[in-house]
């Protein structure tokens, strides 16, 4: 504190007024913005991967939900706090997404829900942002708002359009036309499994779909071939196509297979083909029923000790259900095999019971002289493919393998002529099972 000088004694000096406080330093809007964006999606992530982690579809949804709530309330308080542009209409998505993502956890809803949910969130989602895009033009945040904030507003739009796309696509959505031998089989505890069996002669042929697929996508092609000459039987394992699904960690593809072939009047030995995952199905049934299976076909088939390539990727897993009812991975999955979200769903659990199904599989040592074939493709195939191919032929004294050069692992059965190739490994094991049964 300073005093003015004076002259005359009876005058009394006066503290001179404090320099005024400089205001605190505004921060570049654009910094903010992006900052706080970027805030809300890394709590969303830590969310989902963190705490949240192998949560329920619900639950997952609503982690994102709060993380992104954080960022938009980020926005709100600090735009105000350290810019001259104030986004304070950034609190209602942050209530909107906080609210909504808690009461999310909190109820936990099933997948019926959801569904019922999905005429709600789609057309008010499309209301907030279109709110939001109306405020956020009022007052800009800067001369990059439109490479901050506008890519979040269609991306959000997308979503509420994908959604609700999604929702009344399956309202809409005819059932596939029922083909000729086609039948739902009561497999117990109220589940059905869906199969479809044509030709005629013994033995009959058991195709085994891969990870993800259904009776349909082995039906195409290899299924009218092969029942020129055997019986054939395309079925869908449980949660997929039209069969019901099993309730969580009860997975027992084996035994549901048994049921609904005895149940179905299918008449045996079998000749179990499978592609992929399906290869681990086939073994893991011809352990549990040796006297019923008289040959088998691996298609490019898993190996049971080969490594697991979605090991550690559970969280981002987690995640696809939640994209799928969005429309965001619809091209992932065809709408001929149901709707995408079920079908998304069932391909997590596939992938969480993989490394089981792989043990039940290894428990399988030898199959004596029964006919095995190892159809393997020639292209695409990761380090050590061929040798763990290798392995599996020597499951059996009477094997063959084969490479099927300029096919990969999809074409074996998705392609005209390299599943030709594989209607011909399965005709050969079927003419060798005759032979042997004289």
């Amino acid at each position: 504190m300073t005093t003015t000088p004076v002259n005359d004694p009876n005058d009394v000096a006066l503290p001179s007024p404090a320099p005024a406080a400089e205001p605190p330093p505004r921060r570049r809007p654009a910094i903010v913005v992006a900052g706080s964006l970027l805030a809300g999606l890394l709590a969303a992530v830590a969310l989902v991967i963190g705490p949240l982690a192998g949560s329920r579809e619900a639950v997952i949804t609503g982690g994102l939900l709060l993380g992104f709530a954080v960022g938009w309330a980020l926005l709100a308080v600090l735009s105000t706090r350290y810019t001259d542009r104030p986004q304070r209409w950034a609190a209602i998505p942050a209530a909107a997404m906080g609210i909504t993502g808690a009461a999310l956890i909190i109820l936990a809803p099933d997948a019926g829900t959801l569904s019922a949910l999905g005429w709600v969130w789609p057309p008010l989602l499309l209301v907030l942002v279109t709110w939001m895009i109306v405020r956020a033009r009022r007052r800009p945040a800067g001369r990059l708002q439109p490479w901050l904030l506008y890519p979040i507003f269609a991306a959000l739009a997308l979503t509420a359009i994908g959604g609700g796309y999604a929702t009344l696509r399956n309202a809409t959505s005819q059932p596939a036309a029922q083909l000729s031998g086609s039948r739902l089989i009561d497999v117990g505890g109220g589940r059905r499994l869906y199969i479809r069996c044509t030709g005629s002669r013994g033995p009959t042929v058991i195709l085994e779909p891969g990870l993800g697929e259904t009776a349909r996508a082995m039906a195409r092609w290899i299924a009218p071939t092969v029942a020129r000459t055997a019986t054939v039987c395309v079925y869908d394992r449980a949660g997929h196509g039209r069969s019901d699904a099993a309730p969580d960690g009860a997975a027992d593809a084996a035994a549901d297979l048994h049921v609904a072939l005895q149940q179905a009047h299918v008449p045996g030995p079998y000749v179990l083909a499978g592609h992929s995952l399906g290869g681990m199905f086939a073994l893991s049934y011809a352990h549990r029923y040796p006297a019923q299976v008289a040959g088998v076909v691996l298609l490019d088939s898993m190996h049971p000790h080969q490594s697991n390539a979605f090991a550690g990727m559970d969280p981002l897993l987690g995640l696809v259900p939640t994209l799928a009812r969005t429309g965001l991975l619809n091209m992932l999955f065809d709408r001929k095999d149901g709707d995408p979200t079920t079908q998304a769903r069932q391909f997590v659990r596939d992938i969480d019971e993989m490394p089981a199904e792989q043990n039940r599989a290894a428990q399988l040592t030898t199959l004596g002289n029964k006919p095995l074939a190892v159809i393997t493709a020639g292209t695409g195939s990761a380090a050590g493919w061929s040798g763990q191919q290798d392995d599996l032929a020597t499951l059996s004294t009477h094997s063959v393998h084969r490479t099927i050069a300029g096919a990969t692992h999809a074409s074996l059965i998705s392609d005209r002529v390299d599943a030709a190739q594989s209607s011909r490994a399965i005709r050969d094991v079927v003419k060798a099972v005759q032979t042997a049964g004289g």
